[in-house]
């Protein structure tokens, strides 16, 4: 049998309830040209039952079985893996809608396409309520981009990899992965991916489904989170780098600043109380001083006297923000 088109890679933990749901939206694709890389991360629970379940019907579907060392480290070893032109990314309590792949493996011959990104579907798990996030196909519908025509693009907010296409041979040639921790470790993969791609694709239909857990991994308190200025400095040492343009006239290192902030206060926020001075020493160690500066501003609980009068810097995506407090009212204004 030939080469897949598309590889899927899924990390797979403690995920019974959900798994088969996910695996049907997979195997049920309209591409049928397609491979399932399931990466047992030492799942506790039945999951690798299950998936040697699938496998014995379908043979698309390949189980790896690793020592429990999180989802980033099982999608590397799925990538390391994948045989397929494409990898694309699979949360194992998210599904596809059917037509995913065949979708974005067709927008990624069209274009010749280093990455493919679509549009996502939130469903709130408690409350059964729905959104949809078109991401940067807000500007860029159907549109061949790069990191040198739209900078912004970068720092774009869904940087999660479960929405994404990527040519495996230009993962493997540049070397882009996950960042080995278990919090927000997709944000490395994700803007490397961006900045090195020559060519990236945005469809804006809602074609991933994503299911918002309370009791997922990303919700819940852990000093897992104590990694995320870490692999921050990565991406500024990336970003130091890049060619894209020249340096004086490079937008990436201000854009970076808010992005940094905006994640490093997020993660403060999950990390345990006892953990959050060391997190703050981290992120003074390893952040841009101006990032370290906004997300010091950002996290910084208000006072009388802030509510009588301050001024703050706050930012929203890679939007920078001065905040105005006077006499308990708050005007934002653009910086």
């Amino acid at each position: 049998m030939s080469a897949p088109k598309v590889s899927v890679v899924l990390p797979v933990y403690n995920v019974a309830a959900y798994l088969p749901k996910c695996l049907d939206s997979l195997l049920n694709q309209t591409l049928q040209e397609i491979e399932i890389v399931c990466v047992n991360d030492c799942s506790p629970d039945n999951s690798l039952q299950i998936l040697q379940q699938y496998a014995a019907k379908d043979s698309r579907v390949k189980i790896i079985n690793q020592a429990n060392t999180g989802p980033g480290i099982a999608r590397n070893n799925g990538i390391k893996a994948a045989t397929g032109e494409y990898v694309g990314f699979v949360d194992p309590d998210d599904w596809a809608d059917k037509e995913m792949y065949e979708k974005m493996y067709a927008a990624a011959v069209k274009h010749n396409a280093d990455i493919v990104e679509c549009g996502v579907r939130t469903h709130n798990e408690k409350n059964g309520k729905t959104k949809e996030k078109k991401g940067f196909a807000a500007i860029a519908d159907n549109k061949a981009i790069s990191a040198a025509e739209y900078p912004e693009y970068v720092f774009d907010g869904i940087t999660s990899g479960w929405n994404k296409l990527c040519r495996r041979a230009f993962l493997l040639a540049n070397d882009i992965y996950y960042s080995d921790g278990r919090a927000a470790e997709d944000h490395y993969f994700t803007v490397a991916a961006r900045l090195k791609a020559q060519t990236a694709v945005c469809l804006p239909e809602p074609l991933y489904n994503y299911l918002v857990r309370a009791s997922s991994l990303t919700q819940s308190p852990s000093k897992a989170n104590l990694k995320v200025p870490l692999f921050l400095a990565e991406i500024a040492e990336l970003i130091g780098k890049w060619e894209g343009r020249e340096q004086n006239s490079n937008p990436l290192p201000s854009l970076f600043a808010c992005d940094a902030a905006g994640l490093a206060a997020i993660h403060y926020r999950r990390v345990p109380e006892e953990n959050r001075t060391e997190y703050l020493e981290l992120c003074a160690q390893n952040l841009p001083d101006e990032a370290n500066q906004l997300f010091t501003d950002f996290i910084k609980p208000y006072t009388l006297k802030d509510k009588i009068f301050s001024l703050r810097h706050t930012v929203k995506g890679i939007q920078k923000y001065k905040v105005y407090s006077i006499l308990g009212l708050k005007l934002r204004v653009k910086a």
